[in-house]
């Protein structure tokens, strides 16, 4: 996560956050203070981290494999809800470009991935299921 210090190439603030081992309330408390995740794991098969993290209004940037690809960083209502990227330059390039970006798009962003993850709500799984399990006493 990236959270907030001065940064004078940009005039944005950042600080490259690097703990381990935090308690639930250190981790709520970080992702305040924080602009953007990333979640650099190839062929993530799904990643409730990165749905953790766009619930709670971070810009995620992960990389373009697997479910972040397939199911998770998509547009939703044709609008973006993250980034995602191949290498070392493209998570640069990602990142930079969220620096950059005018504080009502990076609001929109939030507010459409946080809208989007409800997909993966518990009461959207139970509905899912019990629909489906329906099915099989028809």
């Amino acid at each position: 996560m990236l959270a907030e210090e001065e940064n004078e190439s940009y005039g944005q603030q950042y600080e490259q956050f690097k703990n381990i081992n935090l308690t639930f309330q250190e981790i709520v408390q970080e992702m305040k203070k924080s602009i953007m995740a990333l979640h650099t794991m190839r062929d993530e098969h799904f990643g409730i981290g990165i749905v953790e993290c766009m619930s709670a209004g971070l810009i995620m940037i992960a990389h373009n494999t697997g479910g972040p690809k397939m199911d998770i960083i998509v547009d939703y209502n044709g609008k973006k809800t993250g980034f995602l990227a191949n290498d070392i330059n493209t998570f640069a390039d990602a990142m930079e470009y969220v620096w950059k970006m005018d504080p009502k798009d990076l609001d929109e962003i939030r507010t459409n991935a946080r809208n989007s993850v409800s997909r993966f709500s518990a009461d959207k799984f139970e509905d899912d299921f019990i629909s489906a399990f329906k099915l099989l006493f028809i």
